[in-house]
């Protein structure tokens, strides 16, 4: 939102409580704390441009928080979903969502409605979408390219491991994964194969992030943050 504030969530392990902490690296200190007091979050987003960002919890609600008049925090919208959401995705102006149930939701800021635009028939642990294609992961190692004019599918399938979280590198041609037991996956998205593996960490990938001049970094349950960039073949 301000290239001086970073912004940060946190659960605490023994009560249903989370924050979100609005940091000014300029001044070095916390500003402004949101608390949310009936849940843990799983999932988180900020959205910029709406001066918002989206919470999804443990209670199997998905908030959106308005920012703009901080500290004054106003929750614009809460869903109720039939079970947890490992991961949401703004596109297009709209919402994307993901539920243990197998569903991928859209949610329109315009009409506030929800609707289903796939069922996965199992745990979605990561998706992403472009305008002609979804490309999901489950719980049980698939990851699935899904044509959205046809509905074609291509398939690839992990063992004893699954996705995460994923980032586009190239449009529509490479996808950096992040996984369940620590290795990270680049993709190449045209024919969904495997086309190089990194073991930067030593247990899950929490989360993967672009830097400049082809920089990624990672966070992993080995409480590291690897700095690292891709192999040039």
């Amino acid at each position: 939102p301000q290239s001086d504030i970073l912004i940060s969530t946190s659960n605490e392990l023994a009560n249903m409580v989370s924050s979100v902490r609005f940091y000014n690296k300029n001044k070095k200190r916390i500003e402004n704390v949101f608390y949310y007091r009936n849940g843990r979050i799983i999932d988180f987003l900020v959205i910029p441009e709406i001066y918002s960002f989206v919470l999804s919890l443990t209670n199997n609600k998905i908030v959106v928080i308005n920012y703009e008049e901080r500290p004054r925090f106003l929750k614009s919208i809460e869903i109720d979903i039939s079970s947890k959401s490992r991961k949401l995705w703004f596109h297009d102006k709209k919402l994307f969502f993901a539920t243990d149930d197998g569903g991928i939701y859209e949610y329109s800021f315009f009409d506030y409605k929800k609707r289903l635009i796939l069922n996965c028939n199992d745990v979605v642990t990561d998706f992403y979408l472009t305008e002609d294609m979804i490309i999901y992961s489950t719980i049980k190692g698939l990851v699935v390219k899904r044509n959205r004019r046809n509905n074609k599918e291509t398939k690839l399938k992990f063992d004893n491991n699954f996705i995460l979280n994923s980032l586009e590198v190239e449009k529509n041609k490479k996808l950096i994964c992040g996984s369940w037991n620590g290795i990270i996956y680049e993709l190449d998205l045209e024919i969904l194969s495997i086309k190089n593996e990194y073991k930067h960490h030593t247990k899950s990938v929490l989360n993967i992030s672009s830097g400049e001049n082809g920089v990624f970094y990672s966070c992993g349950l080995d409480r590291s943050i690897k700095k690292w960039e891709l192999n040039s073949d």
